[in-house]
């Protein structure tokens, strides 16, 4: 995020200032496992980040929740900076003056997935988002279609429990009816639209909460 309308230039980090003090004195959204704010200075702009060294996350005085998700979150950001960051994130974090897609990616998501991983958006934008017309699960696949196949159609398929994404780049089908390989019942999978360089938020299904209905 950048640092406006401030009358010094801050270059550094302030250590142990609190979510509530961020955002009261810089407008700040600092994640509850950060531990300070970094402040970077870059062509005369400032940017500022969360200070999350990786020796404190693995000490007991961290948040083992929180620090597990962090842990979730960077793993999935970085596997997926060519094919997820970088196309879709890098220019909402331009518009919301965050440092990077990266940061804005990671910023959302901490706060989605504490009520849940099948919260997590791995796309975002100003598209409508797909909405599923037929489904049906099968003991190695899910099967189902869209209310506009027309649009190209980006998949990612999340296992739970080695926290894997696997992401297929947008694309139109041709068939109607779509089929993703699902290799644990835990699977979660996410769906999202693209029209040229225009994105939708993603949408999630758990297959274990399946029930054969839309």
């Amino acid at each position: 995020m950048i640092l406006t309308n401030w009358p010094m230039k801050f270059r550094g980090t302030i250590k142990g200032i609190s979510p509530e003090q961020a955002k009261q004195i810089f407008k700040f959204d600092l994640p509850p496992t950060a531990k300070g704010i970094t402040f970077i200075n870059r062509k005369g702009t400032t940017y500022m980040v969360a200070y999350i060294p990786e020796h404190y996350k693995n000490t007991p005085r961290g948040n083992p929740k929180g620090n597990e998700n962090f842990r979730i979150i960077s793993k999935i950001s970085h596997s997926h900076l060519r094919d997820l960051i970088r196309p879709i994130w890098d220019k909402p974090a331009q518009k919301q003056n965050f440092y990077s897609g990266s940061h804005l990616f990671s910023s959302v998501n901490l706060k989605r997935i504490k009520t849940g991983i099948h919260n997590l958006l791995i796309s975002t934008g100003d598209l409508e988002p797909p909405k599923i017309t037929y489904s049906k699960l099968k003991k190695d696949a899910f099967l189902f279609s869209i209310d506009n196949p027309q649009m190209e159609l980006g998949t990612a398929i999340l296992n739970p429990q080695t926290m894997s994404l696997e992401h297929s780049k947008p694309h139109t089908y041709k068939s109607d009816i779509i089929s993703l390989n699902i290799e644990t019942p835990q699977t979660i999978v996410f769906l999202y639209y693209k029209r040229e360089d225009k994105y939708s938020i993603s949408v999630s299904r758990r297959m274990e909460d399946y029930n054969g209905n839309i």
